[in-house]
Formats: C-alpha cells, sequence, structure tokens
C-alpha cells in the first residue's frame, strides 16, 4: 500500500481499519466455539456424535410438521399430497433419530460397511479379469479395491467403533479449524490496532 498516496490510501486504511475491528472479534468467538466443539468431541466422541444425530432428529420433526401444516393448509391443490407424505416421513424419521440415535448410527455403519465390501471386491475382480485389456494401473486398482473391502469389514466387524473412530477424526478437524480461528482472530485485531495508529 505504500505506492498509495493521498486520499485514496487513507480511504482505504479506514475501511480496512473498520473491517478488521468489526470482524475480529467474531472470528476470534468463532474459533473458540469451533475449538471446544472439537474438544467435547474428542472427549466423549461416540455421545457427541449421538446428540449431533439426535439434534438432526429434532430439526427432521420440525420440519415436517412444517410440511403437514403447509400440506394441510394447501389441501387439493397439487403437491400437497406429496407435502403430507414429506411432513409423515420427516416426523417418524426425526422421531427415530431422537428417541435411538445410537442404533441409527451403528446402522449407518454396517450399510457403509456392505457397500464398501461389495464395491471393493468388485473393483478388485474387474481389474484382475480386465488387466489385459486395460492400462497398467490394474494392480493398484486391485490394491484399492482389497483396502475398500478390508474397511467395509473393519466396519461391519466393529461398527460403534468405526463411528467413534470417525467422531474423533471430526473432533481433531474441529480442533485445528478453531486454533486456526483463533489465530486469525488474533491477527486481525493486531492489524486493526496497526491500521488504527497509522
Amino acid at each position: 500500500m505504500t505506492w498509495m498516496r493521498g486520499p485514496d490510501r487513507r480511504r482505504l486504511l479506514d475501511e480496512l481499519q473498520r473491517f478488521t475491528t468489526r470482524t475480529w472479534r467474531l472470528t476470534l468467538v468463532r474459533g473458540v466455539v469451533v475449538l471446544a466443539l472439537g474438544l467435547v468431541i474428542l472427549l466423549a466422541p461416540l455421545t457427541s456424535v449421538v446428540a449431533v444425530v439426535a439434534l438432526l432428529g429434532a430439526l427432521a420433526v420440525v420440519d415436517g410438521v412444517v410440511a403437514l401444516v403447509v400440506g394441510l393448509r394447501a389441501r387439493g391443490a397439487a403437491g400437497s399430497g406429496w407435502r403430507l407424505a414429506q411432513g409423515v416421513v420427516s416426523v417418524l424419521l426425526g422421531l427415530l433419530l431422537m428417541w435411538q440415535p445410537e442404533v441409527l448410527l451403528v446402522s449407518l455403519a454396517a450399510i457403509a460397511g456392505v457397500a464398501l465390501v461389495v464395491v471393493g471386491v468388485g473393483m478388485a475382480v474387474i481389474a484382475a479379469q480386465t488387466r489385459r485389456m486395460g492400462p497398467s494401473t490394474w494392480r493398484w486398482q486391485v490394491r484399492v479395491g482389497v483396502l475398500l473391502a478390508l474397511v467395509g469389514a473393519v466396519l461391519l466387524a466393529f461398527p460403534a467403533t468405526s463411528v467413534a473412530t470417525v467422531a474423533v477424526l471430526v473432533g481433531l478437524t474441529a480442533c485445528a479449524a478453531g486454533i486456526v480461528g483463533l489465530v486469525h482472530g488474533v491477527r486481525l485485531r493486531r492489524a486493526a490496532k496497526d491500521l488504527q495508529h497509522r
């Protein structure tokens, strides 16, 4: 910004100072919240994930009730039947998520495990069968297929542990994002002070 002189430079510095003054607190608070959420998830991964699923269930119930009300008010209009059906399904799914979130998590891990095993075995078999027709990468395709199948088998064998592992990864990611937000907020605050003294 040394190339700018006069009123343009002053106006730019004023805008930058106002922006950093307004945003550093929000950035810092966001970093603290995300870091705290990450730590909560790391300290109790399965409980945290279950709580998130239950919250999603509550949101689904609210969405379903809204869809039911809209569908009933628009009775006879085009799409009202679909809205009613959507409302019923959303309410039922939401109640299930709120009532038994951990059961649903284990079921999702099992479904993902079956899918990974099928895709992995299929990929490995197809790559091995077509190795003469395709490029020389078929060995990597077989390896990836076997890896997918193994991950699927682990999900099937230990669905609750798999969910906890995913929760730990989410917790670590949230902690990293929170730390970055904290550092960014502190730097914005410092920049706001520097700009104020120019």
